[in-house]
């Protein structure tokens, strides 16, 4: 996929905020997962090798299920945007025809003419009765 799936153009200063909060959660975790794994590695007392080897084993097989977990949801979340994109590719309605000028009118109950006025108009104003029908539409050129 060569396209990104949500875009939306920000600010540089909200941008900016987005990359510092960033960079602060990966020093964040980072910081976390390395004082972890010292203190897994360094075990006060030379006699328990053993149960240190366990408790390494045990750090190892937990972030190896956390790894298979991201690698499942990854390939969900790229199935997924896949999905999307054959599925947005394929027109599964029709084209909808251009309304004609006598629709319109007989759709919003148009007097002969105030389409034109409607369309040519800058300043438009529109008055309704009290069934909420366009009754008068009046029109001015300048602004």
């Amino acid at each position: 996929m060569t396209s990104m799936l949500i875009k939306t153009d920000q600010h540089w200063f909200f941008k900016a905020i987005d990359i510092f909060l960033t960079i602060l959660a990966w020093l964040g975790f980072s910081y976390l997962f390395i004082t972890g794994f010292i203190a897994v590695l360094q075990n006060k007392s030379a006699s328990e090798f053993g149960m240190n080897f366990n408790l390494l084993w045990a750090t190892i097989d937990t972030l190896f299920i956390y790894l298979l977990v991201g690698i499942l949801n990854a390939a969900i979340l790229y199935a997924w945007a896949i999905y999307n994109k054959k599925r947005r590719s394929i027109e599964r309605r029709g084209i909808i025809p251009p309304v004609e000028d006598d629709e319109l009118e007989e759709s919003f109950q148009l007097k002969p003419g105030h389409l034109a006025e409607l369309r040519n108009g800058k300043v438009i104003t529109v008055s309704n009765d009290e069934d909420g029908l366009i009754s008068d539409v009046s029109c001015s050129s300048r602004l």
